[in-house]
Parts: C-alpha cells; structure tokens; sequence
C-alpha cells in the first residue's frame, strides 16, 4: 500500500489534535506549577531555576554555571525542589527540555494537583 502526502498529513493532524485534547486543563492557576531550569554553559554565568505559582508568585534560585563534572549538583538543586512540590500534593506531567545553542538548556517540568 502506497503511503501518500495526504494520509501523512491527515494522520500528523490527528496526533496533534488528540495530543492537544488529551489533557484536561486545571482548574486555577493555582493547580498548576511551572518549574524552569536554566542552565548556562558559557559566558556569565545566568544559571537560575524559576518556580512560577499563578498569581504573579514566582521563586527564582540560583544555581551555580553547568560543568559537565558536576552536573549532579545542579540536578540534585532541581530534583529537591520537584520533590517539595511534590510533597504539596502536585505531580509532574509534563516535560521538555531545550537546547539553546552551545550556549546551555532549559528545562521545563509542569506540575499539577494531584
């Protein structure tokens, strides 16, 4: 069976609108938590994590510029901080990250209530 520009289209189409309909919207902005990571790998060091709360409440933690020999300490900063959230009754359920030249990444862990 010859697969044609139209089925590809059709079927590209139907995983995007499933993927878009599959997930329920919270209720508040308060049921919903997004926590960035971003991670520097040169120049000044503008390494930071970002917790956004709704309601304008935003945390923003510093951590130390990424070096490959000690990423662990930067992965422990954000897992201890997922894990508090957690520990409020949240739960992640979403999870990208991105890269931004050879410059560093982001990533990006949204939460919900449970």
């Amino acid at each position: 069976m010859k697969i044609t520009k139209q089925n590809l289209v059709i079927a590209a189409i139907s995983i995007i609108a499933f993927s878009i309909f599959a997930f329920k919207p919270a209720e508040s902005t308060n049921d919903t938590i997004i926590i960035r990571s971003t991670q520097v790998f040169s120049g000044k060091n503008k390494s930071f994590i970002k917790i956004y709360k709704g309601n304008n409440q935003v945390d923003k933690i510093a951590i130390d510029k990424y070096k490959y020999a000690e990423e662990e300490k930067s992965w422990d900063l954000i897992i201890s901080n997922i894990k508090k959230i957690e520990d409020e009754g949240y739960e992640v359920i979403s999870h990208s990250e991105l890269m931004f030249g050879s410059n560093g990444f982001i990533n990006t862990f949204i939460m919900t209530k449970k």
